[in-house]
């Protein structure tokens, strides 16, 4: 990407571009953010609910902020986040082996939503443009990922292992994740229902942020393309996932403008504009907030709530 707006685009113009963001659209994109953490709370709820401990969808925000923090400032595949995720419900007075049985279901309803999303961002590029070589590589990869990450996950969840491979070990959290995995019970999987619920809820946080980067794109005085949006988003996902770099910094990015200007809908400085903008909504701007409640709300050493009831699902 650096090589690419080094060789063609034209720096002069972006002061322009960010005077000219309507600030009514900034609000509407920094809205859509807001909702979107409420909505990925909703399909942590629904996991919550397999796992037999029903919960408002409002406390469980917080955990989600902590998450994202966590998972931007990790290259551990989402492993820390998820842990701290874990941490957050045991502070809530689940035991470690629920708190896993629900962040199973959580992970592998995030994996059904990311292969949807990838399903619907290919027919739409094959049907607008067809394939570049770079994007069918990212494509592949990304199905390698989207199939062995869920099928490690199960393994692992009904057959942890006692002692892992001297180079997964390395992995930051993974020793202690399948600690947890030890404890969990088989139940919340055959919750079918819930865990499809819990997948909607995480496809429509995917639409929220693709329906921000739409947003931001119009705010700089561009015409609004949804599917290209949404594709452009998705892809930039996938590149960012498949390099298993923090956030995917710099992966995604590119993966996020170059679909952009394949599908011809922005010029280059508009493209980059908008994803700069869409960073700092979703990468930089939670990171005070994250932080805060990484430290002082998600700490698995404090105060604990005494264990919930549990009700099982109906």
């Amino acid at each position: 990407m650096g090589f690419l707006a080094s060789r063609f685009v034209e720096w002069k113009r972006f002061p322009e571009l960010f005077e000219r963001a309507r600030p009514a659209w900034l609000l509407a994109a920094l809205a859509l953010q807001a909702l979107k953490y409420f909505v990925s709370a909703g399909a942590l709820q629904r996991s919550m609910t397999a796992a037999g401990f029903p919960v408002p969808v409002p406390p469980l925000v917080p955990a989600i902020i902590a998450k994202l923090f966590t998972d931007q400032v990790t290259p551990a595949s989402g492993i820390g986040g998820t842990l701290v995720v874990g941490k957050a419900l045991r502070n809530r007075g689940l035991s470690r082996g629920d708190a896993t049985a629900a962040l199973v279901v959580n992970t592998l309803a995030f994996y059904a939503a990311s292969a949807t999303a990838a399903l619907i961002a290919v027919a739409i590029l094959w049907e607008r443009r067809g394939f570049h070589p770079a994007i069918t590589v990212v494509v592949s990869l990304f199905a390698i990922y989207a199939v062995g990450m869920p099928a490690l996950i199960l393994w692992a969840y009904h057959h942890p292992p006692r002692q892992l491979p001297r180079w997964l070990s390395k992995v930051p959290g993974l020793d202690e994740a399948l600690k947890w995995f030890r404890e969990a019970p088989n139940e919340p999987l055959r919750h079918r229902v819930l865990l499809a619920q819990a997948a909607l809820f995480q496809l429509a946080v995917i639409a929220l942020d693709a329906m921000t980067l739409m947003v931001l794109i119009g705010s700089l005085g561009h015409a609004m393309n949804y599917p290209a949006s949404f594709t452009a988003f998705v892809l930039g996902t996938m590149a960012g996932i498949v390099t298993f770099l923090p956030a995917g910094i710099g992966t995604f990015e590119a993966g996020t403008v170059g679909t952009l200007r394949y599908l011809g809908v922005t010029p280059l400085e508009a493209a980059i504009a908008a994803v700069i903008l869409f960073r700092g909504f979703t990468l930089y701007l939670p990171l005070l907030p994250g932080s805060w409640i990484t430290r002082n709300t998600v700490n698995e050493d404090g105060d604990r709530a005494p264990a919930p009831q549990r009700v099982p699902p109906r």
